[in-house]
């Protein structure tokens, strides 16, 4: 017997006994639906959607939450399992829906693989943002202009009254 046969079937007793020892896992569900989180007066509204609904489907159910036309829906998405300042994707055909159930079923598939070895209860959502809505923009204090600054700004006004024509 040659050494490449030997070693081939030393590979297979290997993964044989380790196939014996190893708990069996079962094969995951295949995922048919998933949650999403839509924020609609004030608080969240969480429906199931099918992974297979097409995108003028999923526009008039945002559309009917919204109450606007569905040609006016214009949303943004991110995952619950994402960091909170994680940007949003946007969500504005058939093509950006396909990969968000993409993306979404293996998120989900490593959600639960987690869950396995922490027991944590998160559970996975869409999260839905309207872009409609004006963004907040954040209130701050207004920092004191620093000493270079101060004089640029002299430095311009006295060329803008320089150079404005003078009353003869």
């Amino acid at each position: 017997m040659s050494q490449k046969c030997k070693v081939q079937q030393a590979q297979a007793r290997k993964t044989k006994k380790a196939r014996e020892m190893s708990p069996e896992v079962p094969e995951p569900e295949p995922i048919t639906e998933l949650m999403f989180s839509i924020p609609h007066g004030g608080a969240n509204t969480k429906i199931p959607v099918a992974v297979g609904i097409s995108w003028p489907e999923l526009q008039g159910v945002f559309a009917n939450i919204f109450s606007i036309p569905p040609k006016d829906v214009h949303v943004a998405y991110r995952f619950s399992t994402s960091a909170q300042t994680s940007g949003y994707d946007h969500l504005t055909n058939e093509n950006t829906l396909r990969s968000l159930f993409i993306e979404a079923i293996s998120a989900v598939r490593i959600l639960e693989k987690s869950r396995r070895q922490d027991n944590d209860p998160k559970r996975f959502m869409v999260e839905i943002k309207d872009n409609r809505e004006p963004q907040k923009v954040k209130k701050g204090k207004k920092k004191k202009p620093t000493r270079t600054q101060k004089r640029a700004a002299t430095k311009v006004r006295i060329v803008l009254v320089r150079r404005n024509p003078s009353h003869d």
